[in-house]
């Protein structure tokens, strides 16, 4: 009985050390934990994207390998990644590193006061990217849109 008992205890010693031991995502892989937010691996880190990077840059959501929390914080915390440009467009949604949103019409930068002023206007927030303030007070200011 004790002998089972021994062997009992090393097997379970053992899975538990595969289990932690795991090998880490790949580069350019998709991750993400229990709260939905998903990062793809770069240089060893996990880098934030929404969705249309995602749809920009060929990743498929549904390919996120889902990752224990505690897994997924002891990943380093890399930088958001963007897509690049050059001028943004007519009907593009930005912000700066504030949380107010702009829409760019006629070339000119329109603040929104809520989320629902842009559904109201046929535009998802979740299509908004993030520029430096520098480029985003380059862009003369336009009216602010209203419902």
């Amino acid at each position: 009985m004790g002998t089972k008992s021994i062997i009992s205890t090393t097997v379970i010693l053992c899975i538990a050390a595969v289990n932690s031991f795991a090998s880490p995502p790949t580069e350019g892989s998709l991750v993400k934990g229990s709260n939905g937010a998903v990062y793809v691996i770069l240089e060893g880190k996990r880098c934030g994207l929404n969705l249309r990077v995602m749809k920009n840059k060929g990743y498929n959501i549904t390919k996120a390998i889902t990752l224990a929390d505690a897994d997924l914080k002891n990943i380093p915390l890399g930088p958001v990644v963007l897509i690049p440009y050059k001028t943004p467009k007519n009907g593009d949604i930005v912000r700066g590193s504030s949380l107010c949103a702009y829409v760019i019409q006629d070339g000119k930068r329109c603040a929104v006061s809520t989320p629902e002023v842009l559904k109201a206007k046929g535009f998802k927030i979740e299509e908004t990217f993030t520029i430096s303030d520098a480029d985003l007070e380059a862009i003369p200011q336009g009216e602010a849109l209203s419902e």
